[in-house]
């Protein structure tokens, strides 16, 4: 066997010895044949009909590829022996398939027989048999058969069509904002009309449109547009020739209705559904002149853009936004709509937005803007474990690193992914939301598109694994960025249940956990499952975690210890309701009531904030409860827990004032006058002024000073609440420097209540943080 490996080194007589053994193993099988004919359901051959041969086995794939004759005939020739799955798609008809084995040199005839997709119509209503409209119909194949999910939505009538469905039984089911979802299991398909009836109660509004503010007449023919969260689509109808408009089916929700003819236009008129509203009142829409808005969708280069979608809009958010698109020359016109302020959106594949652009349109007036869409860019990348394996499924998110740093001149924006776009409300385009994701795929590639310009932080998560980020990606309109390979580790799972309390799990609780060990140390977050558990996977080292859901007051563990190969105990965490009521009165430093303070409810933290204890974090919780106060100071918090929790006091002219309060006692707030400090950074040596510096002020509630003036060696700190503060200093080539005042309030509110205070740096290289420079003690604090 050998020898016959290596035939140069045989020897001739051996050759003809070996010969006949040679050519038994290389004896050629022969190919197979298989020949057919596609046909309809009713015997038509059907020609130009799409035909695979696929191999059984999958690493093979498509082995031949053709297309019927018009006489349905086709052919695979030159096939070598096996078993394979003969398919023919052609559009308008069902895929058919038929398996086959081939032995060698065999020609197998077969029948290919497609069946024409079907339409399935049907109507959604009410349990009350009238008509839902913009309700939501999916289709998917019973029994696991390939083929795609189907969608449809009712229109006004409540009538709908699923169009392209293989005969066969599927399962549909239909759901509609304020009604219940209804799943039929199975449908065959063909088969007759179907009728969706949901529960709930559909409910009818209509109105009146009128031509004036004061008079009567009716406005013929104007256009009347109901938009809302609650649907998908916005609604159009016309008023009749009484000037009457009506919208059907319903469900529950927050609407907005609004009429418009020639340039007059009606202001926005809100409309609420829920389950108490019984008989809705019709609504008046009487017209008056309105806005109109003009404007030009230009690229990055300045050249005009046709076929982009604009969307006008309140700037507070607004449901029945105004939408264009732009024309050959990338012009735009909409309106008429009513006088304030606006936001503009534009969005086009391939280009991107950084903001909104903001317009104020004056009645009976036409703006006029450019909108800048600057050619998108994207991030492509891979993950991998800890020993280089791909990870398939990683979610990899991209976000800007600050708001500010988009900076399209003409129009900031935020423009989604292009198959998202469509479907997105201008009031769900916020800059809260300029965020964009993609999963990595079964190789671990990633790609992140239709970014706007500017400077990015990408970040990549798995469960179970440890998050990784990546800061200061620069996007350059049109880049294509390759960021390489980003590693996720493993993680030590921490695990828990949330309960209520009388001992009932808490599903949907969100768990933040932040390690306190190291500086800058990392967030990770969870969410409790049906049973109240849930696991967040954290590296080494020392955590504080936070529990909260709605309504109820966050619970709280420190110091929880995370070491590898050992996984913590698992923690039980109980959340008390939180349905007290806290009143009080808010006064300013002179007794005066502190209109416009703004009160805050926070749970009651574990540690309390001190200037001698550097880098103590200040409560970052979402709030429990806020309010404001009166003119008069007065102010009530409801949803605050049982027990004793924090409060925030914050003004625009005076310092915060936090101090813990007790559900059932009235809460007397008295604002501190704030104090200042002024003074000079010199170098110790020499005393000559250090003129570069950076500066870190503490306080004693343990959050950092807003206002900080620096001006070459001088400096100014204002409005800080009174009190120890922590002053850190460092310059290059010197050692930091530390100093703990002293600040006193302020004679007004403006007063600098600490002068003169002199801050001397050595020169060095001592680590941050170490014993305060004898130059550097406490002076005695002024008179007051």
């Amino acid at each position: 066997m050998l020898l016959t490996a290596s035939p140069t080194l045989i020897a001739l007589p051996l050759v003809a010895l070996l010969a006949p053994a040679a050519c038994k193993r290389e004896k050629v099988v022969a190919p197979a044949t298989v020949r057919g004919r596609v046909r309809s359901a009713n015997g038509r051959n059907l020609g130009d009909v799409k035909l695979r041969l696929v191999s059984a086995d999958k690493a093979l794939g498509v082995v031949r590829e053709s297309l019927s004759a018009p006489d349905g005939s086709f052919v695979f020739e030159e096939v070598p022996p096996g078993r394979y799955l003969a398919r023919a798609e052609q559009a308008g008809f069902s895929p058919a398939s038929v398996p086959i084995v081939l032995e060698p040199g065999e020609t197998v005839t077969t029948v290919l027989r497609l069946d024409p997709m079907q339409l399935l119509e049907g109507r959604v209503e009410d349990r009350e048999g009238r008509p839902v409209a913009q309700a939501a119909i999916f289709a998917w194949p019973l029994g696991g058969r390939q083929a795609a999910v189907v969608e449809s939505a009712s229109g006004p009538e409540g009538r709908f069509a699923l169009a392209g469905l293989a005969p066969g039984p599927w399962t549909i089911m239909a759901e509609a904002p304020g009604f219940g979802t209804l799943r039929l299991e199975r449908v065959d398909v063909p088969g007759r009309s179907l009728v969706l009836r949901l529960e709930g109660e559909s409910r009818t509004l209509g109105g009146l449109v009128l031509e004036g503010l004061t008079g009567n007449a009716p406005a013929i023919d104007a256009r009347v547009v109901l938009a809302g969260s609650a649907l998908g689509t916005p609604l159009e109808v016309r008023s009749n020739d009484k000037g009457i408009f009506v919208f059907h089916g319903l469900g529950f929700g927050r609407f907005v209705v609004r009429a418009a003819s020639g340039e007059k236009v009606s202001r926005n008129v809100a409309v609420v559904i829920d389950e108490s509203t019984g008989w809705l009142p019709p609504v008046r829409l009487p017209l008056a002149p309105g806005s109109r808005f003009e404007g030009r969708v230009l690229d990055d280069q300045g050249r005009p853009l046709p076929g982009a979608a604009v969307e006008l809009g309140l700037a507070q958010g607004d449901d029945a936004a105004e939408t264009g698109k732009s024309d050959d020359r990338g012009q735009v016109a909409l309106g008429p709509v009513p006088a304030g302020r606006y936001e503009v959106w534009a969005r086009l594949a391939g280009h991107a937005m950084a903001r909104a652009a903001e317009i104020e349109l004056k009645t009976d007036a036409v703006a006029r803007l450019d909108l800048k869409l600057s050619r998108a860019a994207k991030i492509t990348g891979s993950v991998a474990d800890e020993a280089g394996r791909p990870l398939a499924g990683v979610l990899v998110t991209a976000a800007p690193e600050s708001a500010a740093a988009q900076d399209l001149a003409v129009l900031p924006g935020k423009l989604p992914l292009a198959a998202e776009a469509a479907n997105l409300p201008p009031h769900a385009l916020t800059p809260a939301a300029q965020l964009r994701s993609a999963a990595s795929d079964a190789a671990g590639r990633f790609t992140i598109a239709d970014l706007p310009p500017g400077r990015f932080q990408l970040s990549a998560s798995a469960e179970s694994r440890l998050g990784v980020r990546k800061t200061a990606l620069k996007l350059e309109p049109g880049l294509a960025l390759e960021v390489g390979k980003l590693s996720l580790r493993g993680g030590v799972p921490l695990r828990g249940r949330l309960i209520d309390e009388s001992g009932a799990p808490l599903r949907g609780a969100r768990i933040d956990v932040r390690q306190t060990d190291v500086a800058g140390g990392g967030e990770f977050t969870g969410v409790s499952g049906d049973d109240g558990r849930f696991v967040v996977y954290l590296p080494a080292g020392q955590f504080d975690l936070v529990a909260a859901s709605i309504g109820r007051a966050p619970a709280q563990r420190s110091g929880l210890v995370v070491q590898p190969q050992q996984p913590p105990e698992p923690l039980e965490l109980k959340l008390e309701r939180a349905d007290a009521v806290l009143e009080g009165v808010v006064r300013d430093p002179h007794g005066r009531p502190a209109a416009r303070a703004r009160v805050l409810a926070f749970p009651l933290r574990s540690t309390v904030p001190d200037a001698s204890a550097p880098g103590t974090p200040a409560a970052d919780l979402p709030p429990l409860a806020a309010g404001s106060a009166d003119r008069t100071g007065r102010f009530r918090l409801t949803g605050v827990p049982r027990q004793p929790f924090t409060v925030e006091v914050r003004h625009p002219e005076w310092p915060t004032r936090v101090l813990v309060a007790t559900p059932g006692q009235s809460l007397f707030v008295e604002l501190p006058r704030p104090g200042g400090i002024e003074g000079e950074v010199r170098d110790r040596s020499s005393g000559v002024f250090v003129a570069r510096y950076r500066l870190e002020a503490l306080g004693p509630d343990g959050r950092p000073a807003v206002d900080v003036r620096t001006q070459g060696a001088g400096f100014e700190l204002r409005g800080l609440l009174p009190g120890r503060w922590r002053l850190r200093f460092s310059a290059d080539g010197y050692s930091p420097a530390e100093r703990l005042v002293e600040v006193p309030p302020g004679g007004s509110r403006n007063e600098l209540s600490l002068r003169n205070l002199r801050i001397e740096l050595e020169r060095g290289g001592a680590a941050p943080g170490g014993p305060i420079a004898p130059g550097n003690s406490l002076p005695p604090p002024p008179p007051r």
